[in-house]
């Protein structure tokens, strides 16, 4: 990586109990100056995710494509440009605070793909406002508690999506799975571009979201007890 000149294509870092929050930035520093493109980062799952904070010049590098995290502490800073940001996933993080999603979302212009995975939050309960002109495909995939987050007070814990908002006028591919019982919707502006959708929630009065699927082709709901299967040529 001493090869000033070079695009650094991407860069998969897996970190252990002994990497330092200073070795991280070490090498994340260095691939910045080298236009690291895409970045996969995880954290070791015995590591206690509340010491796992990301460097913050992650969050203004102009270079990155293709960011995914798993196993860390998100604790988006007031200073956060990701201009170049095409593909976002999020696994078994946990999130600082409810706004972490809502300060670096808005700030990703060009995203195209989000996949959010078991959203735990320490502390608050986390909802979701997702309001991207350029997003093509969301996924939601939100699991239970495991072992590895027996650390974390389960009476400050929550899982789940509650309080959806979702403008996105260019999605076309939407995958929600919520088991927690708490999935709500507060508001859908726009998804009319979806052609394929997967939903998979507890939710008594499904008419708010279902209704905004006006040119969906590819459908399949799980509603409480009750799946449908629907294809329209």
């Amino acid at each position: 990586m001493s090869r000033e000149g070079l695009v650094l294509q991407s860069l998969y870092l897996k970190l252990g109990r002994r990497c330092s929050y200073d070795d991280i930035a070490i090498w994340f520093g260095i691939a910045v100056k080298r236009g690291l493109m895409e970045l996969k980062l995880e954290y070791d799952g015995c590591l206690d995710p509340r010491h796992s904070f990301l460097p913050k010049n992650l969050y203004t590098c102009d270079t990155l494509v293709v960011l995914k995290l798993k196993k860390g502490y998100l604790d988006v800073p007031d200073l956060v440009c990701l201009r170049s940001l095409k593909t976002l996933s999020l696994k078994s993080m946990i999130y600082s605070n409810a706004s972490s999603l809502l300060r670096l979302l808005p700030n990703c212009p060009v995203l195209e793909d989000l996949f959010i995975q078991q959203c735990y939050i320490h502390s608050c309960a986390l909802s979701f406002k997702i309001i991207l002109p350029s997003l093509k495909k969301l996924s939601f995939v939100p699991k239970r508690k495991k072992r590895w987050y027996s650390m974390i007070d389960p009476s400050k814990t929550s899982s789940g999506i509650t309080g959806l908002v979702l403008d996105a006028p260019s999605l076309k591919y939407l995958h929600i799975v919520d088991r927690s019982g708490g999935f709500s919707v507060s508001e859908i502006i726009n998804i009319n571009a979806v052609v394929k959708a997967t939903i998979e929630v507890i939710l008594s009065q499904p008419e708010k979201l279902l209704h905004s699927l006006v040119s969906v082709e590819h459908i399949r709901l799980c509603l409480s007890a009750t799946e449908v299967n629907l294809l329209v040529s």
